[in-house]
């Protein structure tokens, strides 16, 4: 189940997962080494499950079991209990432990009550006499359990202490106790800090910010300004693109234009051959120079004193 709500993106903090686990029994909420139950199970899924654990709290009964009084109640259990039991290991656990007290306080309300010389035989006429009489008795009571007080209320109900527990986010992956629920006290009260993984670390809200569907109307406008604001900058980026390559395509053209034109050069800066007499026939010289003779090479040509104009050439791209 966790890990499908963290597959459904149930994770981000706009929701608590809570699960009720009274004897600590199906999720391991004790840490017993090599249990088959919680999050670990030795496969491919184990670090996806723990990471999805983390957003479960579990509510378990506060428990006795490493109390010296319980230690010493369930070695006489075993003591006393030889074969075990259909073929099974025996498992001393809260079952055995509040039988054990049940018995124990029905004894003593049923001594009190044969005090007082009331029946509590079925078989006779005031015997229901006597079992309200052993009911009014238990009504109220503080009785010194096994391995702990165990209070009743005043409809015979027992009051019980709570814990919660959340997976710790260290890598040994274990339950701890964060808070308790003290009946009898009527008082709650944290032992460690409880995580809530929200942006801002606190609780989420009884409802989440878009609804429970997601469909609440504040985020659908949200959702459609978004997607306005993402239409717009599109447009306006293709437009910039348009423009840009616009304004690339003008260059190449005009320096293609340019590339076309004749061009101009000092006598210095050519070295290459004149051409044939009919294309000398249409240089042109400026300033006064002269042409080189034909066939000549121009870098054969004397250089003109620093201070004198030199002569440029004008020579027609080819046709």
């Amino acid at each position: 189940m966790m890990l499908q709500a963290q597959r459904m993106g149930l994770n981000k903090g706009d929701y608590a997962f809570f699960v009720l686990d009274l004897f600590h029994g199906e999720f391991n909420l004790d840490n017993d080494v090599g249990s088959q139950r919680g999050w670990k199970q030795n496969d491919m899924f184990d670090q996806e499950a723990f990471s999805a654990y983390r957003l479960l709290s579990a509510l378990a009964l506060k428990t006795s079991k490493y109390s010296p009084a319980y230690q010493a109640f369930e070695r006489r259990v075993r003591q006393k209990a030889h074969i075990p039991l259909y073929g099974r290991p025996l498992d001393v656990n809260y079952y055995s432990l509040s039988f054990y007290d049940a018995i124990c306080m029905y004894a003593m309300a049923l001594n009190v009550t044969a005090q007082q010389n009331v029946s509590v035989n079925h078989n006779e006429a005031y015997g229901s006499a006597g079992i309200e009489t052993i009911i009014r008795h238990l009504s109220n009571m503080t009785f010194a359990g096994v391995a702990e007080t165990i209070y009743m209320n005043s409809n015979t109900d027992r009051v019980d202490d709570f814990e919660l527990y959340q997976l710790s986010s260290s890598s040994d992956g274990k339950f701890r106790a964060v808070a308790q629920m003290l009946g009898v006290e009527g008082q709650y009260r944290e032992t460690e800090a409880i995580s809530w993984l929200s942006a801002d670390g606190k609780p989420p809200a009884n409802r989440p910010f878009c609804g429970f569907d997601g469909n609440d109307p504040i985020c659908l406008l949200q959702r459609q300004k978004i997607l306005g604001g993402s239409l717009g900058a599109v447009f306006l980026f293709l437009l910039v693109s348009s423009l840009v390559g616009l304004g690339v395509a003008r260059y190449l053209s005009h320096r293609k234009e340019m590339n076309n034109l004749d061009w101009l050069v000092s006598w210095n800066e050519v070295f290459v051959y004149q051409r044939a007499r009919s294309s000398a026939s249409r240089s042109s010289i400026r300033s006064g120079g002269s042409v080189p003779p034909e066939g000549e090479p121009v870098e054969n040509m004397p250089q003109w004193e620093v201070g004198k104009q030199i002569p440029q050439v004008f020579i027609p791209q080819a046709a």
